[in-house]
């Protein structure tokens, strides 16, 4: 494999959250070809994600030596010091990257984070120099005055071994705690598309709006969930193709938080995140259901072809209720509106016995239920 075939394998293992595997593909890339920037930028991007944070800055820099004018690797380098509490750095970072591409609204984001931390930090050195005006007024104490006996001489004459011995107590020091060993946020995401929108579902229970902070940019997108533990999730890309932010939302659900992005045009993406290379995405209008493989996009590494797996259901034979059943979903699924509207209402209305796709008909009235014959029909409360 060359370096490029490396990066693309790096890329695809990192959307699927395989950092370590990613990793090490991002290192036979660059060991391929040392002169790329977005081989650096990447790698810096997982090796953030492992949480390694100084190595994620030598590769940001690595990137930014090789191309000075790189807005994605000036954004690395500030997200890599604000991991450190490098936040001075971090700013100079960001607003270097903010000049480089004004249209990423995340950069703008980053400042203002870096701008909060750098208040509260100052607000805690002048909490621990200003004294109270307790402190202020109070008078200093002075030590107890200690007397130290003086000993008796004696004529013997012995033979002694002489100690230093100190008058200050002796203080036990507590042994510090062995370093907690940080764990690595997991939020497990899938995504998919339609015509109009592309839709990533991060799978976090009892979130709120605090929890949730979401920049989208024209071609990036920026998510920071903070986590029950008190942690971040970081979920930061390059899109595979441009959005609008102004049509893009967030939904906090119970289960789940999810994000929809308007697509700027109507296109098949063939993956949600830029890869660095040309992406083969095809304009959906124009994509025929003849040729198309129906491969769903998920975090799972295992890449079901769904036309195959219809294809062994519909060659088993149904029969009873699931032929009927099957009937039924033909029917529906190539009616016209009128005629599923039909079949709505009367089925609703009926309780389930009448089946019907004569809209003129069905829109008249109630639709009466119709038992078998021998049996009654009641309703749900009876």
């Amino acid at each position: 494999m060359d370096a490029q075939a490396h990066f693309q394998q790096g890329c695809s293992l990192f959307v699927d959250e395989d950092y370590d595997s990613a990793l090490a593909a991002f290192n036979k890339a660059i060991e391929a070809n040392s002169n790329n920037e977005d081989y650096y930028v990447k790698r810096s991007a997982c090796l953030h994600k492992l949480r390694k944070f100084t190595e994620a800055l030598a590769d940001a820099n690595a990137a930014i030596k090789i191309n000075p004018n790189s807005a994605k690797a000036y954004m690395r380098k500030g997200l890599a010091c604000f991991s450190l509490e490098e936040f001075e750095t971090a700013k100079a970072a960001f607003n270097k990257g903010k000049s480089l591409d004004s249209q990423d609204n995340s950069f703008q984001l980053w400042i203002r984070k870096c701008d909060a931390e750098l208040e509260e930090n100052e607000n805690d050195i002048s909490a621990e120099v200003t004294p109270s005006p307790a402190a202020v007024n109070k008078e200093p104490e002075v030590a107890p005055k200690v007397e130290i006996a003086t000993p008796t001489p004696t004529t013997t004459t012995t033979t002694t071994t002489t100690t230093t011995t100190s008058t200050t107590p002796a203080v036990t020091e507590e042994a510090s705690p062995p370093p907690v060993e940080e764990k690595k946020p997991a939020v497990r995401h899938s995504w998919y598309q339609t015509d109009a929108f592309v839709c990533i579902t991060f799978f976090i229970k009892d979130r709120t709006e605090k929890d949730l902070s979401v920049e989208f940019g024209n071609k990036t997108l920026d998510v920071d969930i903070r986590l029950p533990d008190g942690g971040n999730y970081i979920f930061d890309i390059e899109l595979c193709h441009e959005i609008i932010p102004s049509e893009c939302k967030k939904i906090i659900n119970k289960p789940n938080v999810e994000i929809k992005m308007k697509k700027a045009k109507p296109l098949n993406w063939a993956t949600l995140e830029h890869t660095g290379a040309s992406t083969l995405s095809s304009a959906i209008n124009t994509v025929s259901s003849d040729n198309v493989k129906h491969v769903y996009p998920s975090s799972s590494k295992k890449k079901k072809n769904w036309d195959l797996l219809v294809a062994e259901v519909e060659e088993d034979k149904l029969e009873g209720e699931q032929a009927l059943n099957k009937v039924f979903q033909d029917i529906y699924g190539k009616g016209t509106d009128e005629q599923r509207k039909a079949m709505m209402k009367s089925f609703v209305e009926s309780g389930g016995t009448v089946l019907s796709t004569n809209w003129d008909e069905v829109k008249q009235s109630e639709v009466k239920g119709s038992p078998p014959k021998g049996m009654e029909a009641k309703k749900w409360n009876e």
